[in-house]
């Protein structure tokens, strides 16, 4: 699975699907733990402030549920690499706050 997002949004669908056990855990984000998002963020903590979202995650991860192999991935996601990232997973979690990280699927239109 890949969650794109290691934000707000992430910090409440990271620790439940590491808690599950899924096999393989992308994370993709391009930004650093800031102070004033701890509060929604709850996956970080002020001593990783600074770090990239991604880093943090991966150590989360790593002290919740140790059999979960995470691939962390420190870039925006866009529709210059989304496809060849999101062709890697099978599932994708849209986890972000940026309305030019989220992609159409080709098949948008016919899905209304």
């Amino acid at each position: 699975m890949l969650v794109v997002g290691c934000g707000g949004l992430g910090s409440a669908v990271v620790p439940l699907l590491a808690g599950a056990g899924v096999g393989c855990l992308g994370l993709a984000d391009d930004d650093v733990v800031e102070l004033s998002n701890l509060h929604r963020q709850t996956m970080h903590g002020e001593d990783v402030l600074g770090m990239r979202k991604v880093d943090s995650a991966r150590r989360f991860v790593a002290r919740l549920n140790s059999s979960v192999r995470v691939e962390a991935f420190a870039m925006r996601v866009d529709a210059a690499n989304a496809s060849e990232l999101v062709g890697a997973f099978d599932v994708v979690v849209d986890c972000s706050d940026n309305v030019h990280c989220r992609v159409r699927p080709r098949f948008h239109r016919a899905c209304r």
